[in-house]
Formats: C-alpha cells, structure tokens, sequence
C-alpha cells in the first residue's frame, strides 16, 4: 500500500519537474524571440492544458 502511494507521488513529483522545465524553457524562448509574430505561436497555453489531462 505504501509502495504505491510512493509510486504515484513520485509520478506526480515528475510531472511537475517535467512541466516547471517545459515551462521555463517557452518563457526562455518567449525572452529571446521578442517579435509579436513569434511570441503568438509559443504555446504555453496547450502545454499546460495536456498536463493537466494526462494528470
């Protein structure tokens, strides 16, 4: 029982690490291409959308 409650909060933890770099390198990319045509297809919004549905 512990063993799983382990298993599926390190799953968790994951995701979030995973998203929190995903996260960091669209701002990174955001920062560096500062042309508004860019910036519009940078897509923070979906990302975050398909986290929340795998979760």
């Amino acid at each position: 029982r512990l063993a799983e409650v382990d298993s599926c909060l390190a799953r968790i933890y994951q995701l979030i690490v995973d998203q929190w770099e995903l996260n960091n390198t669209v701002t990174d990319v955001a920062k560096v291409v500062k042309s508004p045509k860019m910036e519009e297809k940078v897509p923070s919004v979906p990302i975050v959308g398909t986290f929340r549905i795998r979760l």
